[in-house]
């Protein structure tokens, strides 16, 4: 793992998921956020999570699926032509997040860059939060 490099399991139907997601936009150009969807909430998540992995633009995806979640809406419309693999990667990711012993959404998995203690939390966080966690 990078110093500025944060991994985040996010399930796509989660609005704590949605806050983090908006509040990380501060820190786009100093910290590498890398976003991994579960299928843990609801019956749509994991076909949603493939959804935004296997779009032209996945950060388009995740805009458009995380505005609609904390509108209250219903997320991104899934794609009728998921492939295997992109399925496959989401339960990776989900079988990931459970051998982590988690159990909520959003999961942080960071190291701090300046004192180098690898750490996770549980629930979403401000910028300033995670910019503390990770060292910046």
């Amino acid at each position: 793992m990078a110093a500025n490099t944060v991994y985040v399991f996010f399930d796509p139907t989660c609005p704590h998921c949605a806050a983090l997601w908006n509040n990380a936009q501060a820190l786009q150009n100093r910290l590498k956020i890398v976003w991994m969807p579960i299928g843990l909430l609801r019956s749509s998540s994991g076909p949603q999570g493939a959804t935004i992995l296997s779009a032209k633009d996945p950060i388009a995806a995740m805009g458009e699926n995380e505005t609609s979640v904390l509108a209250h809406g219903g997320g991104i419309t899934v794609s009728q032509s998921l492939s295997d693999d992109v399925v496959a990667k989401v339960k990776a990711n989900t079988d990931i997040f459970k051998a982590l012993g988690a159990e909520s959404v959003p999961l942080i998995v960071y190291r701090n860059g300046k004192n180098g203690q690898f750490g996770k939390h549980d629930g979403t966080v401000s910028a300033e939060e995670l910019a503390q966690m990770v060292g910046l």
